[in-house]
């Protein structure tokens, strides 16, 4: 009964199987009573000899437990109902919730790997967040699952906690059993005995961190009871001793309070940005102390034209970028699409090459068929030598071709190694403009 375009209590049609196993399913559908045709997600859990009756309590708690919360970054509860058997060959459970559109940090590691120490940061802020809201309710809410698949990055940016079917509702109290739950390398010790705490959702969270910066799982970096990151990447002391803490396998030495460990974070994020301000102002001042030594002594003119991508070249690379950018277009209307190298474009369109390219490399990055982003970089790289980036965007639906050259020759200004163009959309239409750090070309 539960297949494509079935609609579940007249309301909900199915639309795409996201999941499958062990008499539970979850799919994405339509709710039909939404004037514009919201998409949410359905769980189902089947009611038959095989299951128990603690994972029925835990997916009624489930639904229990969302209909109670408010929270920005938690996907909103919407029903629960139960499909007979006259409806479908089984007596099934079902929970509808908000559709939250984006990927899980799992699969944002099995496209990218790791992430670095600011992202990370950023992600831990948010979390952070929602468990602060969950473990100051009265009682406090307890999740028992964080873990990369539970953590979804929104289309916005932001993260959102989702998967509540193994949340604790009450605190531990004498006398009371309590189902164990969590999953391998997450769960500290204290929860596989069965008593979770506020702080065990802490140790959870410190391991998904640690996941995302080494890119390797909590088993691979589990030794003698305890998670061992330390190795495997360079941080500043005080997020290394608060990562720690998180994870600290005794409950009574970790960090016990999300709000504490939030506020923890926050101090230690002032320090390090504070660091490399200072840094950053140290190099401009020993920049601007040899700066005037060079020119007093004659030599930043021979310096500059001698060992330096000369300058003259500024002025050909945005004509140079012009050429390319007629080749990709002819690729685009010859095979419908842009082309993912500049090697491929030299192969398929018999083009000669440029004639720049005994100083600088060129790099393709196709955004999405109809959108390319070209990086023209020297070879050998230093703060002083000129790039240059072109964005070409063809709507063959509009007739619309929009374009954009920037350079950056300013080596005082630090930008990204890769940096992307702001984009904006009116009346269908993309148009770009430079990044910070570039300026464009006339």
């Amino acid at each position: 009964m539960t297949t494509f375009d079935t609609i579940l209590n007249q309301r909900y049609q199915l639309e795409e199987k996201l999941s499958e196993y062990a008499g539970r399913k979850t799919w994405q559908a339509i709710d039909l009573e939404t004037s514009a045709k919201e998409k949410v997600i359905i769980k189902l859990l089947a009611v038959n000899s095989d299951v128990t009756w603690e994972a029925i309590k835990l997916f009624e708690r489930e639904a229990q437990v969302l209909k109670t919360l408010d929270h920005p970054k938690i996907p909103n509860y919407r029903d629960y109902f139960t499909l007979d058997k006259q409806q479908s060959d089984l007596t099934w459970l079902v929970t509808v919730q908000d559709y939250i559109p984006g990927i899980s940090l799992k699969q944002w590691l099995e496209k990218h790997r790791q992430m670095t120490d600011k992202q990370v940061c950023r992600i831990a802020s948010e979390i952070l967040e929602i468990l602060i809201y969950l473990h100051e309710l009265n009682p406090p809410i307890i999740h028992r699952d964080i873990k990369p698949s539970n953590l979804i990055l929104g289309e916005d940016g932001h993260i959102y906690l989702v998967d509540f079917g193994a949340v604790q509702d009450k605190t531990r109290q004498e006398g009371v059993t309590f189902t164990i739950v969590g999953s391998n390398g997450y769960a500290p010790p204290e929860q596989l005995w069965g008593q979770a705490i506020p702080a065990s959702d802490l140790y959870a969270l410190g391991a998904t961190l640690i996941q995302l910066l080494t890119g390797k799982s909590p088993s691979e970096l589990l030794h003698n009871n305890r998670l061992q990151f330390s190795h495997e990447i360079e941080l500043s002391p005080n997020l290394t001793a608060w990562l720690e803490q998180l994870i600290n396998p005794a409950p009574e030495k970790r960090i016990q309070l999300s709000r504490q460990a939030y506020e923890q974070l926050q101090l230690i994020l002032q320090a390090n940005n504070k660091k490399e301000q200072k840094s950053e102002n140290s190099f401009l001042k020993q920049l601007i102390i040899g700066s005037i030594l060079l020119v007093s002594t004659g030599l930043t003119y021979f310096i500059y034209q001698k060992y330096l991508v000369p300058q003259r070249l500024v002025h050909f690379l945005p004509m140079e970028m012009e050429r390319i950018f007629r080749y990709q277009s002819a690729f685009f209307t010859e095979f419908g699409q842009m082309p993912e190298t500049f090697e491929i474009l030299e192969k398929s369109m018999n083009f000669s090459g440029s004639p720049l390219r005994d100083n600088f490399i060129y790099e393709f990055k196709r955004i999405d068929p109809f959108t390319i982003i070209t990086y023209g970089r020297p070879k050998t790289r230093n703060s002083w030598t000129p790039e240059v980036m072109g964005v070409l965007h063809i709507n063959y639906r509009a007739a619309h071709i929009n374009h954009i050259i920037c350079t950056r020759n300013n080596p005082f200004v630090k930008i990204k190694s890769r940096p992307l163009p702001v984009m904006k959309i009116e009346n269908q239409k993309r148009y770009f403009s430079c990044p910070k750090g570039t300026k464009k070309s006339k």
